[in-house]
């Protein structure tokens, strides 16, 4: 099966048909290929440092049309960076998709009802997609109000929370990455089709038509 058929979410290696995390401040962007460009929330300290060029660097590289989303972006509370500081920098990243109608990929760690009430305040519309998610139904129903994906990598084949919720989540809000990983997309895929019950071929063909709807692009 040709792999570039494995939509990837979230990956730091180039390739077709995948959103490949470009570093912060990055201008080097291929015009055949997806980009998401943003500012981690490890990187938020960073980012104080160097505020006005970093805002110019976001807005400039939002506009390019192989720029599909912005992120990883979010909020983490097991990293010291005070909490305050971490969502007044998502809220601006939250601002310049919104302006760009670009989607969110977001980092999230122990901050569902921080990101949350954030989506709420912004009255965000754009598409978001939870990076490595690691919630349950619960928190799955308190995003309903938005358009939310959640994405799977490689700790899918060891974490059985996330096996779980792969096999409770609706299938069109899915989607899988390998992010910095070793496991090929073509692992993940088959150990999640077999999880799901179905073929690779109609989990790919299902993942393929959720990214077009999710960063309005096409297979590349």
């Amino acid at each position: 099966m040709n792999t570039d058929l494995y939509f990837n979410a979230h990956t730091h290696t180039p390739a077709p048909n995948a959103v490949i995390n470009a570093p912060m401040a990055s201008v080097d962007f291929e015009p055949q290929l997806l980009y998401s460009i943003g500012i981690h929330p490890w990187d938020y300290l960073q980012y104080c440092e160097n505020a006005e060029r970093l805002q110019h660097w976001l807005r400039t590289a939002a506009a390019l049309p192989q720029v599909v989303a912005i992120g990883e972006c979010g909020m983490d509370r097991a990293i010291e960076t005070e909490i305050e500081l971490q969502e007044d920098v998502f809220r601006l990243q939250v601002k310049v998709a919104q302006e760009y109608q670009k989607t969110l990929i977001i980092h999230c760690v122990r901050a569902y009802n921080d990101i949350l009430k954030v989506l709420k305040q912004t009255k965000c519309t754009q598409p978001v997609v939870f990076h490595k998610f690691t919630g349950n139904m619960q928190t799955y129903e308190s995003f309903r109000n938005f358009d939310c994906y959640y994405s799977f990598g490689a700790e899918l084949c060891t974490r059985t929370k996330s096996v779980e919720m792969l096999r409770t989540l609706p299938l069109e809000r899915i989607v899988f990455e390998n992010d910095i990983s070793n496991v090929s997309m073509q692992e993940i895929y088959d150990f999640a089709a077999r999880q799901i019950g179905i073929s690779v071929e109609m989990l790919c063909e299902t993942v393929q038509r959720s990214a077009e709807r999710i960063f309005s692009v096409s297979n590349r």
